[in-house]
């Protein structure tokens, strides 16, 4: 899976590679967390940007807890979609990172006043 439009062995070798991660077949998901790693992680770190003085966290750390908090989701609705190409499964994973991501700056926030109540988040 790459970033701009699949080439026509992706597409067509899509419903076989779809099977094999639906039987959990351990190379097909390393293969594809793999590529969505690839995308995801510079995808988080362009969002992220620089991180409030008030983290408690790296920017990578971050960018590292929301991609594996997002993977879990993504798994989950993986097994209840129904997909035909590719790009479908990168689309649902940006989807579910830009959520988790936005839930993640709300969570800095609310660590920052617990670990550092006297600092203004």
């Amino acid at each position: 899976m790459n970033e701009g439009n699949p080439s026509a062995d992706e597409t067509a070798g899509f419903p076989m590679q779809l099977s094999r991660l639906r039987q959990r077949e351990e190379k097909a998901w390393t293969e594809l967390v793999g590529s969505l790693r690839q995308v995801t992680l510079p995808w988080l770190r362009k969002r992220i940007g620089r991180l409030p003085a008030y983290a408690v966290t790296t920017e990578q750390e971050f960018a590292m807890e929301v991609f594996s908090e997002s993977l879990s989701r993504f798994f989950t609705l993986f097994e209840k979609g129904r997909f035909e190409q590719p790009r479908e499964l990168q689309s649902l994973m940006f989807k579910v990172a830009e959520l988790t991501l936005k839930g993640g700056f709300a969570r800095l926030k609310k660590e920052a006043l617990i670990y550092r109540p006297d600092d203004p988040a």
